[in-house]
């Protein structure tokens, strides 16, 4: 008796390529406050990042009406310290999904 697997299509979570997109495109959908800004994670974070860059990118999602925007869905902390160093551009992953 012969067993036959059908294949499940699998939709994938991310554009198969990251995107290296200006910060001005990408819009946060929360903002970072001073207190969080003078943590000891926030400082963490920003010397991670300046000694070896960014080992996780952020994920965005495409703006449904403006495919030059992009809504910020993880990476927060990392976004602002980067527009902080006054870098104008970041690789990104792309979500498939805004969820």
């Amino acid at each position: 008796m012969s067993s036959r697997h059908t294949a499940i299509p699998v939709k994938l979570a991310f554009e198969e390529a990251s995107l290296r997109i200006p910060i001005d495109c990408i819009m946060p959908l929360r903002t970072i406050s001073a207190s969080v800004k003078k943590s000891v994670k926030y400082g963490q974070i920003a010397a991670s990042i300046a000694e070896v860059g960014i080992i996780e990118p952020p994920v965005v999602a495409r703006d449904a009406t403006d495919p030059e925007r992009y809504h910020l869905l993880d990476g927060h902390l990392r976004v602002e310290i980067v527009r902080e160093r006054g870098d104008t551009e970041l690789v990104c992953l792309v979500a498939t999904d805004d969820e």
